[in-house]
C-alpha cells in the first residue's frame, strides 16, 4: 500500500501554526524539520491505529485527515514538544531550568497519541473486523 500522508490544506495549516507558536522563542523550528516531524506523527497515528485489513487506502486517508483535521492545533503544539525529544538523542529523562521531563520509551512520538484508540479484532474470525 502507498504510504498516506495528509492533505495539503491540514499539512499547511499545522505547519503554519507552528511557525507561528515557535516564531518568536528559542523553540523555532526550521519548515522542514516540523514536516519531518508531522510526518512521522502521520506514520505513529496510523500505527497506533492498526486499521482492519478489510479497509482501503482511501478510507484510511479519510480517517487520518479527519483527526489531524479536527486536532490541527494540538497536533501543532506537540511538534515542538517532538522536536525536543528528538534533540535530547533518545533519552529517557531530561531536566533544565528545574523542569523535568521523563519518557517511559526511547521513541519521541512515545504517548504523543493518547486519545487515539486503535481497533480491535475478533479472535479467530479474520474476515470480520470491528471498532472498539
Amino acid at each position: 500500500m502507498a504510504r498516506i500522508t495528509l492533505n495539503e490544506t491540514t499539512s499547511s495549516e499545522i505547519l503554519e501554526a507552528v511557525k507561528t507558536y515557535t516564531e518568536d522563542s528559542q523553540e523555532s523550528i526550521t519548515d522542514a524539520k516540523a514536516a519531518m516531524i508531522l510526518k512521522m506523527m502521520v506514520a505513529k497515528y496510523i500505527a497506533i491505529r492498526a486499521f482492519p485489513t478489510t479497509w482501503t487506502k482511501e478510507q484510511i486517508q479519510s480517517d487520518v485527515d479527519t483527526y489531524f483535521d479536527e486536532h490541527c492545533y494540538e497536533v501543532a503544539n506537540k511538534i515542538p514538544m517532538v522536536e525536543g525529544r528528538v534533540g535530547m538523542e533518545g533519552s529517557l529523562s531530561h531536566s533544565e531550568n528545574g523542569t523535568s521531563d521523563t519518557f517511559a520509551s526511547g521513541d519521541p512520538l512515545y504517548g504523543i497519541f493518547p486519545d487515539v484508540i486503535g481497533f480491535a479484532r475478533t479472535v479467530g474470525n479474520d474476515s470480520e473486523d470491528s471498532e472498539t
